[in-house]
């Protein structure tokens, strides 16, 4: 009993470690969200912006930004459960037994291969064969992982890099000017300390999170994640509304019927709104 005790014990413990350090990331975020909120609004709009338009503007977007579509999206990302993947996907015990019976690596893929090709799945893993949990024994179906972190919140792991990107590209135009001449102005050291320092991360941040960006777009534009791809064998266009309107669109083109252009627009608006 005091063994057992012991082991539960020390299992709690390791949870409650696991969990502090998973959260450090996103309470570092909140963090960095706050310093940028407290710069660009009380330092920058406060103190280097003179025109009161100019100044309600600025805060304005800035806010819009910030607090209702980066916020919103992180929140989404950090707190969006991740549903189990649907029992279709699993395997009977005939089929569990058939799968033992298999002779050689070869046949258990061929076997593995009728399966998902009679559950509709296209997704193929690095070796070419279908992505199979041992432990579950479920097949993966296809676009079940995105990212290591987020898991099955990709839209909106996808939306927080977009926006905190957007904000960065705002908050670089609209300070440019001002920055540029706070190093000639009779600027306070903690004005211009904070202003510089924010210009250069928001510069970082667009530079860094702008390549990823492109990245994870080229992905999900293409259907695949960063681990598995489409079986190059196989004309799939993908499952996204955003793929399915982008076909349609091309469609159009070939035949040289008018183009719905506004189903595209509406598509991309679906995908970025709430």
């Amino acid at each position: 009993m005091a063994t057992s005790s012991g082991g539960s014990e020390s299992a709690r413990r390791r949870r409650s470690n696991h969990e502090f350090v998973a959260w450090l990331p996103v309470a570092m975020v909140v963090g960095l969200f706050a310093w940028a909120y407290y710069v660009y609004i009380f330092v920058f709009c406060c103190s280097l912006v003179k025109e009161g338009a100019q100044r309600f503007a600025f805060s304005t977007v800035f806010h819009l930004l910030l607090l209702l579509l980066c916020l919103w999206s992180f929140v989404q990302t950090t707190v969006t459960a991740v549903p189990p993947i649907p029992g279709y996907f699993g395997l009977s015990e005939s089929d569990q037994r058939l799968l033992e019976q298999c002779a050689d690596d070869e046949a258990r893929r061929e076997f593995l291969d009728i399966l998902a090709e009679n559950r509709g799945v296209l997704t193929r893993g690095p070796s070419g064969g279908v992505r199979f949990c041992e432990r579950c024994q479920q097949m993966k179906p296809d676009r079940a992982h995105h990212c290591s972190q987020c898991r099955s919140s990709y839209k909106f792991f996808l939306l927080t890099i977009f926006y905190v990107v957007a904000l960065c590209v705002f908050g670089l135009a609209s300070a440019t000017h001002h920055v540029a001449g706070v190093w000639s102005s009779n600027a306070s050291s903690y004005v211009t300390l904070n202003c510089t320092f924010l210009y250069a991360f928001g510069v970082m941040l667009v530079l860094v999170l702008g390549s990823f960006l492109y990245l994870h777009f080229t992905m999900f534009w293409e259907v695949i994640s960063d681990e598995h791809g489409i079986d190059p064998s196989g004309a799939y266009y993908g499952d996204s509304d955003l793929q399915l309107e982008r076909i349609n669109v091309y469609y159009n083109e070939a035949s040289g019927t008018r183009l719905p252009v506004f189903r595209l627009i509406i598509s991309l608006w679906n995908f970025l709104v709430p």
